[in-house]
């Protein structure tokens, strides 16, 4: 089964062909880029996410404007989440980092 993913309910398989056409697909859906594109970007980055900096070992995530959908870097799942749950606003997340290094947490 070599290149193969196994599909964890029926317990079928895909190519790494099909995996990576529906993954090329999808990424050009939502963000406009291709697996290719994606693949320099990993690259560039050298795998990590381009705020934490650590090496990730799932795939990084593609971050963009959710205003004008231009695509910025990939970040990790974690890094991803938490810019998410400041709504992209640059003030809550100043607001946050001073009170982090107002209790000591800088």
């Amino acid at each position: 089964m070599k290149n193969q993913y196994k599909l964890f309910e029926s317990g079928a398989t895909v190519s790494r062909s099909t995996q990576d056409r529906d993954t090329d697909r999808r990424l050009r859906k939502a963000y406009g880029i291709s697996l290719a594109q994606y693949e320099e970007m990993v690259k560039a980055q050298g795998g990590c996410c381009a705020i934490c900096q650590r090496p990730n070992w799932q795939a990084l995530a593609v971050d963009h404007s959710h205003t004008t959908g231009t695509v910025r870097l990939l970040l990790c799942h974690a890094c991803n989440m938490a810019l998410g749950h400041f709504d992209g606003r640059i003030q809550r997340l100043q607001m946050a980092l001073s009170y982090l290094e107002a209790h000591g947490e800088g």
